[in-house]
């Protein structure tokens, strides 16, 4: 369940994250625009090339956070809390979790 806290807390912060990069970068080529030109076009291919790459990453996050979701979901406890849920689940509704209240989809997104 740990493991779950610590890919959430990552998973939400990584947006956040790379958009300062970005400015950064951005503020950084601005300079370099008048003192070093090449140095702009290097960092915006940096910036251009490295966008797939920290698009897929994010992805593998949340495809990693719904995982371990789903299987501590089927140990029968909540991923948020730890707490032991109810045992017996009907498919169509959504796992709700009575202590925390947090809701989690059979995908193991929570909601």
């Amino acid at each position: 369940m740990l493991h779950y806290r610590i890919i959430r807390a990552f998973n939400h912060g990584y947006p956040l994250v790379m958009l300062g990069l970005y400015v950064g970068s951005l503020i950084l080529a601005m300079g370099l625009m008048f003192v070093f030109p090449p140095g702009t076009l290097l960092l915006l291919g940096l910036g251009l090339a490295s966008l797939g790459i920290v698009i897929l990453f994010a992805r593998l996050l949340e495809m990693l956070e719904h995982l371990l979701a789903r299987l501590i979901l089927r140990s029968g406890t909540c991923p948020n809390c730890g707490r032991r849920m109810q045992t017996i689940h009907d498919e169509e509704r959504p796992w709700t979790c009575e202590s925390c209240e947090r809701v989690f989809s059979a995908t193991g997104k929570s909601g």
